[in-house]
């Protein structure tokens, strides 16, 4: 995961590879550290080189969203790929994360 850009209170995250209990703790301090840091208005996740998301994936964007919504942030997931994008749908969360 990195920060790929940061400009006018927009934070991009790139996420990569495989999000499971492995790997989500970098994902979510990565989200939520973008959401606290002060003049932020958007979170942006790009998914596009993100291959798997477990329920522990799924458990750190549903945290996320929800903290960044009490704080006025907003939270969304781009360029999500098929076999992401269907668990997702199976968890009912796919029209919420990807919306802006």
């Amino acid at each position: 995961m990195k920060i790929a850009d940061s400009s006018n209170g927009v934070t991009r995250i790139q996420a990569a590879g495989e999000i499971d209990m492995a790997t989500v703790v970098r994902l979510a301090t990565a989200m939520t550290d973008a959401i606290f840091t002060a003049g932020t208005v958007s979170v942006i996740v790009d998914m596009a080189d993100v291959t798997f998301c477990d329920s522990s994936g799924i458990a750190a964007f549903d945290r996320s969203y929800f903290l960044a919504a009490e704080r006025g942030i907003s939270f969304r997931l781009i360029r999500v790929r098929p076999e992401v994008c269907r668990v997702l749908e199976i968890t009912g969360m796919l029209h919420t994360l990807t919306q802006s």
